[in-house]
């Protein structure tokens, strides 16, 4: 009698690494959202996610582990931090976003992140952290919807404590929040 051998198929997933917004900054965020569609019944623009993206990569699922601690180290090393919105921003031409006052944070994760790149393919880091409200607009589009997003308000400050692994399986359009990075490097005072 043979033995017979199974083999495991290994997974190349994509992931997303994103810091996930408060539910009160999200219901504005619908909000403008709401109101730009209103401006252009009936056609679908692309973009428009209430989270500040941070990475994007592909990578096999039995190297996760590896990659996973090292992502654990970048979020023991951070401290939780405030994050100030500041209104409405053009952006490349093509895109109606949602800037953030002070980026430097940010930026210090993404470039902490960059460091663990080499077990990824595909990575592709954020040059600007911002929350896209809308991109790939047409110029006529961007002339129609600018007047009304350049003179209305959209100010917020909240504590950023985490930052969310999202995994993507091949075959499925949908993600999936895969971990929960929490932000735990606490002042300590004597």
């Amino acid at each position: 009698m043979q033995s017979v051998i199974a083999y495991k198929r290994d997974d190349f997933n994509r992931y997303q690494l994103i810091l996930d917004l408060p539910p009160a900054i999200k219901k504005r965020f619908a909000n403008a959202r709401a109101k730009l569609d209103a401006l252009f019944r009936g056609i679908t623009l692309p973009g428009g996610h209430p989270f500040i993206y941070l990475a994007a990569f592909s990578g096999y699922e039995t190297k996760e582990t590896s990659w996973l601690s090292e992502l654990h180290k970048v979020a023991l090393g951070m401290m939780p931090f405030k994050v100030h919105l500041k209104n409405f921003a053009l952006g490349n031409g093509d895109e109606l976003y949602i800037d953030i006052a002070e980026k430097i944070v940010i930026q210090k994760i993404i470039e902490k992140i960059s460091r663990i790149q080499h077990h990824w393919s595909d990575a592709r880091l954020n040059p600007l952290p911002r929350i896209t409200l809308v991109k790939g607009l047409y110029h006529w589009q961007l002339e129609k919807c600018w007047p009304y997003f350049e003179k209305e308000v959209f100010r917020s400050s909240f504590i950023m404590n985490r930052m969310l692994l999202l995994k993507q399986m091949p075959g499925f359009r949908s993600w999936q929040i895969e971990r929960s990075f929490l932000f735990e490097n606490q002042f300590i005072q004597e």
